[in-house]
């Protein structure tokens, strides 16, 4: 789950939902962190102002091309309400 100045809204209730079905949530920083975590079964950018930081996560060339990568691959993959609102030149 990404987590940062960028990607901030996150939802107590939904973070323990999670945790209740099974899941492990492990945090990243798409504007902090070089690389995703390893062995990721999903991929959530939750809500923020992404559009406020677009040159900072350009900067971000690798942990962009993995993000990109993994939403074409099974890993899990979600966004804000499942409409990701990124810039595009981002992914």
């Amino acid at each position: 789950m990404a987590k940062d100045e960028a990607f901030c809204f996150l939802y107590k209730d939904n973070l323990e939902l999670l945790e209740k079905m099974g899941g492990k949530i492990c945090y990243f920083s798409p504007l902090h962190d070089a690389h995703l975590p390893a062995n990721l079964d999903g991929l959530l950018l939750c809500g923020g102002y992404p559009e406020l930081f677009g040159k900072e996560l350009e900067k971000g060339e690798s942990i962009r091309q993995e993000i990109k990568k993994s939403s074409g691959t099974r890993t899990a993959g979600s966004g804000r309400m499942r409409r990701l609102y990124v810039p595009s030149r981002y992914l």
